[in-house]
C-alpha cells in the first residue's frame, strides 16, 4: 500500500475542515487491511464510508462483514450491468493470489538471472503458487450496480482500491461511465520489462495498458510503487494510484 499513502494524506488535508465522509471502495478486502490497518490511521472511523468486495471470508483478527459499511461477497468484473454471473474462482495455496484467472506458473523463477524472461519469486512462494486448493463457484457483479446501491448519484467516490489479481484493468473499464465522479483509483499491475509477460492467463493487466486507458479517460499517475526495484520484493509488479484530472488540485504541501 506504499503508493496509496500520498493520496490518502491529500484527502485527509482536504477533509480537515469538511464534515463530509471519505467514500471508499475496497475490492479484494478479505483481511480488512485497507480500512483497519490503513485508513483508520488517518480518519476517524465515523468519517469513513467504506464498501468492501471479496469472494472469500477469512477467519482472523478482523471481520470483513463488520469492518465495512457495506460488504458484498463475490467478485466484480467487466460483466453486463444488472446481471449477476457465476464463474470459477481458483483458490490458491497462497490465498492472496486467488483469482478468477489461472496463474502463469511456468513464467515464475527463483533465479534472479532469469528476470528478463520470468517473474522472480522466492522458491517457497513459487511452490505455493503452483497449488490450487479448490475451484469454487462465485458470484460476479458489475461494480456499477454496487456503486448505485451504496452511493447517491451526486456523491463523489474519493478512492477505489482494486486488488483483483489480474482483473484490475477490466474492472476499471467496466465503470467507465462512473469515472468522472471518482477522485483516485489504485490498481496493481504487471510492470515486467518483457511486455509479453503477465502473471495471470488471459489478462491484459499490464502497466502500459493501464496508463493508456487512464490517460484516455482524463486520469494521470499520482503515485507509483515499482516493487521490481525494491530489494525486499523484486517481483516486477507495481501499485499505481491514478488521479482524476478534474480533482488534480489536491496536494499535501
Amino acid at each position: 500500500m506504499d503508493a496509496y499513502l500520498k493520496s490518502i494524506l491529500a484527502l485527509k488535508k482536504e477533509k480537515e475542515n469538511d464534515s463530509s465522509k471519505i467514500n471508499v471502495i475496497d475490492i479484494g478486502c478479505a483481511r480488512c487491511g485497507f480500512i483497519n490497518e490503513f485508513l483508520v490511521n488517518y480518519f476517524k472511523r465515523e468519517k469513513i464510508k467504506c464498501v468492501g468486495v471479496d469472494p472469500l471470508l477469512h477467519p482472523g483478527k478482523f471481520s470483513a462483514k463488520k469492518a465495512y459499511n457495506y460488504y458484498f461477497q463475490g467478485c466484480v468484473d467487466n460483466v453486463p450491468k444488472n446481471l449477476v454471473k457465476r464463474e470459477n474462482f481458483y483458490i490458491n495455496a497462497d490465498d492472496q493470489a486467488s483469482s478468477l484467472l489461472k496463474i502463469n506458473t511456468d513464467l515464475f523463477s527463483s533465479n534472479l538471472n532469469k528476470r528478463q524472461d520470468k517473474f522472480y519469486y522466492p522458491q517457497p512462494i513459487i511452490n505455493r503458487l503452483k497449488i490450487i486448493n479448490e475451484v469454487k463457484t462465485v458470484y460476479v457483479f458489475h461494480l456499477g450496480n454496487i456503486i448505485d446501491k451504496c452511493f447517491d448519484q451526486e456523491e463523489i467516490i474519493d478512492f477505489i482500491k482494486i486488488d483483483a489479481e489480474g482483473k484490475d484493468l477490466e474492472i476499471v473499464k467496466s465503470i467507465k461511465d462512473y469515472l468522472p465522479r471518482i477522485k483516485y483509483i489504485g490498481v496493481e499491475c504487471s510492470s515486467h520489462q518483457n511486455k509479453d509477460l503477465t502473471l495471470f492467463k488471459n489478462s491484459n493487466n499490464k502497466i502500459e495498458n493501464n496508463i493508456a486507458f487512464f490517460n484516455e479517460n482524463n486520469f494521470s499517475i499520482f503515485e507509483i510503487t515499482d516493487y521490481g526495484k525494491k530489494n525486499n520484493n523484486l517481483t516486477q509488479m507495481s501499485d499505481i494510484v491514478f488521479i482524476n484530472n478534474n480533482f488534480n488540485n489536491l496536494n499535501i504541501n
